[in-house]
């Protein structure tokens, strides 16, 4: 029987989006902070391991760094563009 997924078996996941867009924006803010350092902290750590195990010492932690900035600005981006947007029926 093939696996079948609908918006019923999503609920939970999509209620729980629901409730991180109505928390107040400063809360949303810190989740964006805590989401822009783990994502450098790990491309440079991803990075400096790379580096050890070819030996190529600042390449691949100076692209772990890049890629890491990379993906926090563009997650960063979608973020605060949902915190910035007014709520539908909302102040």
């Amino acid at each position: 029987m093939p696996l079948q997924i609908g918006r019923d078996s999503l609920a939970p996941v999509l209620t729980g989006v629901a409730a991180i867009r109505n928390l107040p924006p400063a809360f949303q803010l810190v989740g964006i902070g805590w989401y822009f350092a783990t994502c450098i902290v790990l491309g440079t750590l991803g990075g400096l391991w790379l580096d050890g195990q070819v030996d190529t010492k600042p390449l691949f932690t100076l692209l772990g760094i890049l890629l890491g900035m990379t993906v926090a600005g563009w997650g960063a981006y979608r973020m605060l563009k949902n915190v910035m947007t007014p709520t539908r029926g909302g102040s």
